[in-house]
């Protein structure tokens, strides 16, 4: 797209400088984070000049960096003091890489202890449309007793450019 921004003389800045601003459509196969672009223009009736020397970068971030928690399984009854396995399955539905991703269960308050690990599971990445499993073993206290219980999950990660999420 052209513009005619008017007259210019060299050097100038601040309130004098012009400031071009254009809505670029991004490639669907872009790459993520600080990418150089060229630059084409025209002074006058003079021949187009084109720039590509490192001085023209665009900012490329992605719309969304979804993690869904798409499954929950357990076993159908989970008896006092007997290990039990929890199934976490997560999906990256964002369009581009997802990292640095911590899954912890809230197990206190909760008739649950984990058996022979820790409470939190980590994936060092998931790529776009990439899924993965977590596994958990949990115990159901001595002193449990029936019902049915909730147990809270936090789940934080990072997109390619370091932006952080907690869900």
């Amino acid at each position: 797209r052209t513009r005619n921004i008017g007259k210019l003389r060299g050097r100038q800045t601040g309130a004098d400088a012009v400031i071009v601003d254009y809505k670029l459509k991004v490639d669907a196969d872009a790459v993520t984070g600080e990418n150089e672009i060229g630059l084409r223009l025209r002074i006058g009736d003079s021949g187009w000049q084109t720039y590509t020397d490192d001085n023209f970068f665009v900012d490329i971030r992605t719309l969304d960096a979804i993690l869904d928690l798409i499954s929950i399984r357990v076993d159908e009854r989970l008896e006092q003091g007997i290990p039990s396995t929890l199934r976490l399955t997560l999906k990256n539905t964002a369009d581009s890489l997802l990292k640095d991703i911590a899954v912890s269960l809230g197990v206190e308050g909760t008739p649950f202890v984990p058996h022979g690990e820790i409470a939190e599971k980590r994936i060092f990445f998931l790529k776009a449309d990439e899924e993965q499993t977590l596994n958990f073993t949990l115990k159901p206290k001595p002193d449990a007793s029936a019902g049915l219980y909730t147990l809270p999950i936090m789940i934080s990660y990072a997109d390619e450019l370091g932006t952080k999420y907690v869900i």
